[in-house]
């Protein structure tokens, strides 16, 4: 009994270590490349090969882990440098720092020349890693200032790398990590409770997050991160105050506010859902629909509501106020128009122009976009 039970441990081991060996994320597909040194890559693929060999340390990766699953943003999103900067993200700076033979300080002034082109965001796109990453090393990272091009290369904790152009290069590895320039964010809705966890996302986590911004002419945008609100009624009392201060923003315009048009009505434009058909790889879409008008004096008045966490097809109920204005019967022309802000994606799911042909209180539906790729959107006023 001694001899087998010897062997069976012996197996196991063998066993493991094979599996090791031969893991995805230790062979990934694409075109493998042994180590390298970092400092032939672009400046945003050395901080992503450096970040990579950081993470080959469990206590950081519990710790990343853990962060990520606190986050209260779109896909558990964190900012780069304000992770770095931070206690819990103090493992993987020092870590990273020394791969490129520097400090701290150093690196986090490499982080800052890069986020002076565009705010870096690191995330685990997608949905299946966050679901079922236990914080293993079978993990890759990346980095892209273009989220629309699935061509990039993937760096390993153990120093080597793959350039991915397949989505089977990176649904491989038990986590893909990808640094990018921050497109969507917003506080989600339904969050999954603050505590422990071992994974980052819980089948019961809220994954939309809506975020509403107003913008006329020139002006700094004013902007409502509905999870960011205890209550609908608290959201609804904050979004109607920031409705009424649009005026004086423009004042100056068609009778000293420009909601005074002639050709339009002030009867606010609701919308009241919206379907997005996009067939991503990358599992569930951020999505922004704009809704914008430009009165008689050429200043334009946009509003915007950002989902993150779309799925293909569901019908989104919303009744929300877009704008403070509608277009009155034979006058102003509206616009609406669907974007998609997650990367390797179709940006352009569509536009429209809305105009009130059929008088007030009517319901419009809008559907535009190509076959394959097509919006809908509910507009009533």
């Amino acid at each position: 009994m001694k001899g087998t039970k010897r062997f069976l441990i012996v197996l196991a081991v063998f066993t493991a270590a094979c599996a090791d060996a031969t893991h995805p994320g230790s062979t990934p597909g694409g075109k493998s490349v042994a180590p390298f040194s970092l400092e032939a890559e672009p400046p945003l693929s050395q901080v992503a090969g450096a970040l990579a060999r950081g993470l080959g340390s469990s206590t950081v990766r519990r710790q990343i882990l853990a962060t990520m699953r606190a986050s209260t943003q779109v896909e558990h999103q964190l900012v780069l440098a304000d992770y770095l900067r931070s206690p819990e993200g103090a493992g993987l700076l020092t870590a990273s720092a020394a791969v490129l033979d520097t400090d701290a300080d150093g690196f986090l002034t490499r982080v800052a020349g890069l986020d002076k082109l565009a705010q870096l965001v690191v995330s685990v796109p997608l949905r299946e890693h966050r679901l079922t990453w236990r914080g293993s090393p079978y993990i890759g990272v990346a980095g892209s200032w273009d989220p629309d091009v699935l061509a990039f290369t993937v760096h390993e904790p153990r120093g080597q790398r793959v350039d991915a152009t397949e989505m089977s290069h990176i649904q491989q590895y038990d986590a893909f990590f990808y640094l990018a320039p921050r497109e969507n964010w917003g506080t989600r809705i339904g969050r999954q409770a603050d505590v422990p966890g071992v994974v980052i996302q819980d089948l019961d986590d809220g994954e939309t997050a809506v975020v509403w911004t107003y913008q006329v002419g020139d002006a700094e945008p004013l902007t409502l991160d509905h999870g960011a609100f205890e209550s609908e009624a608290d959201f609804a009392t904050a979004h109607a105050e920031l409705l009424r201060s649009l005026g004086p923003i423009a004042e100056g315009s068609i009778g000293g506010h420009w909601y005074d048009d002639p050709l339009v009505t002030h009867r606010p434009m609701f919308m009241t859902g919206f379907a997005s058909h996009h067939n991503t790889e990358w599992g569930r879409e951020e999505v922004r629909i704009t809704v914008g008008y430009t009165n008689a004096s050429g200043i334009s008045v946009t509003g915007t509501e950002d989902f993150g966490g779309v799925k293909d097809g569901h019908w989104y109920d919303r009744y929300l106020e877009m704008l403070p204005v509608s277009p009155r019967r034979g006058g102003a022309n509206f616009s609406v128009s669907a974007i998609e802000l997650d990367i390797i994606g179709n940006d352009d799911l569509g536009s429209a122009v809305v105009t009130h042909a059929t008088g007030p209180g009517t319901y419009s539906l809008f559907s535009f976009g190509s076959r394959r790729v097509r919006s809908r959107v509910g507009l009533t006023w």
